[in-house]
Order: C-alpha cells, then structure tokens, then sequence
C-alpha cells in the first residue's frame, strides 16, 4: 500500500484522473468478508477498481457466458473461484477498494460482440485501474502460508525469463505496459512497478532503466516532434513486435486485439494508418520483416495477410521478428510503388481482427525455384532461375529446412537494391545486395508470401530477367 500511495502522490507521470470511470462490468467485492462477491453493471459509475493479469493456462476457468450472465450478477460463490481469484479479492480488500476487473468474469466469453467491444478497452482498463495485480507465480497462489519468498534481489526482466507464467502470455504482454501501477507476485518476491521505476521486496530500487518506464518515456512522445537522438515511432514498434512474438498465444485470432491497446497508444500521424499490426506510412519496409522460426507447427489461423507478422500465429514459433537494418536507414532504394492498401476489420476495434486485407503493387516479379542446401554458413538454400543460381540466406515464414528437400517453384520480388556508397563489402560491376520476399502464386496476379532474404547477392542480370508487372499480396 505504501509504494501504491508513494506513487500516486509523488510520481507526476503516473498521475490520472481523480476517479475513473469504472469499466462496464466489474466483480463487487462488498466491504467486508462476508459480503455477496457478484457481478456488477456499472453504467457509467466512477470509482476505483484493482485489475488482475493473469494466465488462462489449459485447466477449466471460471467464465462468464450468455447463459450465466445473470447468475454470476446475482452471486459468484467463494469455492467456484480459483485460487488466483481468491487470493486476488483478498488482496484487493485489504486495499480497501470494492470493485475488481478479471477478464474472464467481466466480458462475456461467448458474445462475439461484447468481446470484441470490451477487448478493445483494455488499454483504458489497466491504465485507469487503481492497481493491477500480476499474478507470475508459478503455482497461481499469491497469498498464503504455503507461500516462502526469499526477497531474492533480481532484475525484473530475469524474473520474467525465469520459467513464470504470466510474462509468456500474449495478452499479458500488453496488460503489464498498459497498467500505470502493477504489483508482481513472483515465487521469489513481490516487485512493484510503474511508469517512474520499480521497487521490491528486496529493497533493491530499480530505475528508468527498466523497459515499462522506458516504453513510457517512448509513448509520452507520440505525435510529437522527435529529437535528434530519439527512436522513431516504427523503431519504436518494431521493438515492441520483436518482443510481443515471443510470447503465448492461445488463439492465433487473437494476435492482433491482444496487441490492440499498445497499438492504439502508438498511433499518430507519424506512423499513419494501422495496417494488420504494421504502419502504413512504414509499409513499404513494413512487409519486409523475417523471423527466426524455430518450430513450424502447420496451419494456423490469425486471419491476418501473409505481408504481415501477425499471419505467424499458429503457424510458427518465432524467436523473434527484425527488419533489415538498412531500409530504415534509408540506405537502399525501393523497387516497387504500392498502388493501394486494402485493410477491412472488425467494426468496433480498428486495431483488432482482419477480415481482409491485400496490397495492390507494382514491382519486379522473377520465376525461380528453392531448395535446401548444406553448406558454409550463411548460406542455407541455393535459388535458381535458368541457367542462373546463387546461394542465399532464406527466412521461411512458414516452412522449416528439412521441408525443402525437393526444389520449390517460387517467385522472387525485388524489393530494395542497397546503395553501391552503404556497401562496406568488395562487390563486381555486376553484382548488387537486394533485399527480396519469395511468394507463392496462389492464382494469376495473387500471391502471398513465403518467406524473406533481407541481404542477397545476385548479378544485376537476375532483376533484368524480372518483369515490371501489376500484382497482389494478400
């Protein structure tokens, strides 16, 4: 209670509105113990709320559904809840607050409409609640005399990596940069965290070097002018995606309304309009992006477009996403124009569900096949085209290289061709650095990718074989 105060008087970043207004369902605890614990509408009531982030994990949760809408706002009985709920309420009680947002309770799970409007709260949710309670212990228990914790001094960001639950859930990726104050329940310590640093059990203070008031400082600047020496607003995304694919996500649908409320805090006229978890004004190096897949577990189904990252989701286990280098530092010109930009979603989350989405462009399009093949590194496939061929470093989007035994017939786009002055590397008259995606021809004029070579060598007579044509990349 002392860092929540602390905090709350004293920290002018974490500052909000005297009282939120509460969201539109949340569980009322009463103010004693032996109050009804139920669901409560709110219509618009102001007051203060604790939120908790939680894992979902593969075991039967307690819900709210169409069918027991009116049951959990008559009564939601003590043994029917978890012990995470549990030992939630108790923590929220002796905070002395009366209402607690959990999204399994306070949406309803089986109304496509009400998820989607509420999901699309989220980050109003956790930004407005008094405190967001974040349950990272391994067993679910936050409360207890089972509970032995040994005030272990530790880095936040170890203590995420170190085998917790909640750190590796998609949805809770954004809930933790989203809340202005959360309290970590670890198996080691409690760690406090908000917008101006963390504070711990252990006692150990931890500073602006820690990534939630680091994202901070980062979103306080959206729409504003940048500094010579700050990140641009796509660096700056670019870096929340590379940490977000690492993350669970238990329907690959939800990739993109999981990721909805940082998104909308990013948005600005500097990034331009949000295209399925990409910018448009960026999109041009956008869809360049490759993965470091270490599994490959088949067909998923995120909805999103090949051209984006999202379309990973159930499909692959990525290590992380990366953009070349070079095309954000505008060392290679472009190759292709985008002629129109098709991005329908969900009518209530701009930032949530494709329902459709496809680029238009015109660009140099190449025949060519790809096989696996072993050798020196950084070499991992030999493409080829006629009597032309060159060794490459492939990016598969969803294929592993034990699936490329049998030479692939793909088409290669130009993307980029490296600047001959950024080239550090001695280099013929006739070779050139591209930067080029394989697709897949799904019909004719209609393809969609199959994976990235950010940095190929080819001979320039492999883009003068390449046709300038009109296509589309869904």
């Amino acid at each position: 209670q002392s860092w929540i105060q602390e905090c709350m008087k004293n920290h002018t970043k974490c500052q909000t509105e005297d009282v939120p207004m509460l969201p539109k369902r949340v569980i009322d605890i009463g103010t004693s113990h032996d109050d009804t614990i139920k669901l409560h509408e709110t219509n618009e009531q102001r007051g203060y709320y604790v939120a908790l982030s939680h894992q979902w994990g593969k075991t039967s949760l307690l819900t709210t559904r169409t069918t027991t809408l009116n049951t959990r706002k008559s009564q939601i009985p003590w043994p029917s809840l978890s012990q995470t709920f549990q030992d939630s309420i108790t923590l929220t009680r002796l905070l002395g607050i009366r209402y607690l947002w959990i999204d399994s309770l306070c949406i309803i799970q089986d109304d496509p409409v009400d998820w989607e409007i509420e999901s699309a709260k989220m980050a109003d949710v956790y930004e407005k609640s008094y405190v967001t309670i974040s349950a990272n212990t391994s067993t679910g228990i936050l409360l207890g005399p089972s509970i032995t914790r040994k005030y272990q001094s530790q880095q936040l960001e170890t203590v995420e990596m170190n085998g917790t639950a909640v750190p590796l859930r998609a949805w809770c990726f954004q809930e933790r940069f989203l809340a202005t104050r959360i309290l970590h329940f670890t198996d080691s310590e409690v760690v406090f965290e908000c917008l101006s640093g963390c504070d711990c059990e252990c006692g150990g203070v931890l500073n602006e070097k820690y990534l939630k008031s680091r994202f901070a400082s980062f979103m306080s600047r959206s729409g504003k002018p940048r500094g010579k020496y700050e990140m641009s607003m796509w660096d700056g995304w670019t870096a929340i995606v590379n940490q977000y694919v690492r993350k669970d996500i238990t329907y690959p649908i939800d990739i993109l309304p999981a990721l909805a409320g940082m998104a909308s805090r990013v948005d600005c006229d500097e990034l331009g309009r949000y295209v399925a978890g990409l910018w448009e004004k960026n999109l041009a190096q956008g869809i360049f992006w490759f993965a470091h897949v270490s599994s490959c577990d088949g067909v998923g189904n995120s909805t999103a477009p090949s051209f984006s990252w999202a379309s990973l989701a159930g499909t692959t286990r990525a290590n992380e996403v990366t953009w070349p280098y070079s095309l954000e530092e505008g060392e290679a010109k472009g190759l292709f124009d985008i002629v129109e930009v098709v991005c329908d979603v969900g009518t209530h989350n701009p930032y949530g569900v494709v329902t459709r989405g496809s680029l238009h462009l015109k660009g140099y399009l190449l025949d060519v096949t790809l096989k696996a093949q072993k050798g020196p590194a950084p070499f991992n496939c030999v493409i080829r085209c006629g009597d032309l061929e060159q060794g490459a470093r492939m990016f598969m989007d969803r294929v592993i290289l034990s699936d490329l035994t049998v030479e692939r017939n793909l088409v290669c786009f130009f993307g980029f061709q490296r600047n001959e002055h950024s080239n550090p590397r001695n280099r013929t008259d006739h070779e050139a650095d591209f930067c080029v995606l394989l697709l897949e021809r799904l019909e004719e004029g209609i393809y969609r990718r199959f994976g990235c070579a950010p940095f190929l060598v080819l001979d320039v007579s492999w883009l003068e074989k390449a046709k300038y044509q009109e296509f589309s990349l869904v």
